[in-house]
């Protein structure tokens, strides 16, 4: 096949394809009033579930098309927790923290009213609650990670320069856990808390 610079430059001209957007999250924050003192409630997600099984969360998953990061973190808690709409009442925006792969996660505090302990067990292995008062005296330990961009196994290595020791991109991220939490409370849960603390304290939320 041969190309002429007409041809590439009409080519060129062409709309490209449009850009594949990785999906973005919204989690919701619940707050629950017992006898004058608030408390967070948390989920283990259920163990049946492909993604992160048994791992300590907050209501939330991908903003679907069409809607707003506060109506996917509304939708999610109401079938996650099976709640009624008027339920959640909204607090306020927490921020926008990020996961270990970039990804935008938009997240929201709200009161849970009238809450007796439902939960859809096709997402939710249970559920309880933590004192907020915790979270403001205990502050999140951090760890380092990191992401390598290294091929597949069959991957050329013998064609590129140094082989399978060729220095692939590394991405570093934080890893936060509360350590004084049982079960433990780590990575997005633990990331999410620390910004919403923060906020609460007069700093400022974290991209």
């Amino acid at each position: 096949m041969h190309f002429h610079l007409n041809d590439i430059r009409s080519a060129l001209q062409r709309s490209p394809a449009p850009h594949k957007k990785e999906r973005e999250a919204a989690v919701l924050l619940p707050l629950i009033e017992r006898k004058g003192e608030l408390f967070i409630l948390f989920e283990r997600r259920a163990l049946s579930l492909r993604h992160q099984p048994g791992d300590i969360a907050l209501p939330g998953g991908g903003i679907e098309e069409g809607e707003t990061p506060l109506e996917a973190a509304l939708r999610e808690a109401r079938e996650e927790l099976l709640l009624e709409n008027g339920q959640l009442s909204l607090l306020g925006e927490v921020g926008i923290v990020s996961g270990p792969s970039g990804q935008k996660v938009y997240t929201f505090a709200a009161e849970l009213k009238d809450y007796c302990g439902s939960f859809s067990p096709a997402e939710v292995d249970r559920v309880f609650t933590l004192p907020l008062s915790f979270f403001l005296t205990h502050r999140a330990e951090h760890y380092k990670g990191s992401f390598v961009a290294r091929p597949i196994e069959n991957f050329p290595y013998d064609r590129i320069e140094g082989g399978r020791n060729y220095p692939f991109a590394v991405r570093e991220y934080d890893i936060p856990l509360y350590p004084d939490t049982e079960p433990l409370i780590w990575g997005m849960t633990a990331r999410v808390l620390d910004c919403f603390v923060k906020r609460l304290l007069g700093g400022s939320a974290p991209l």
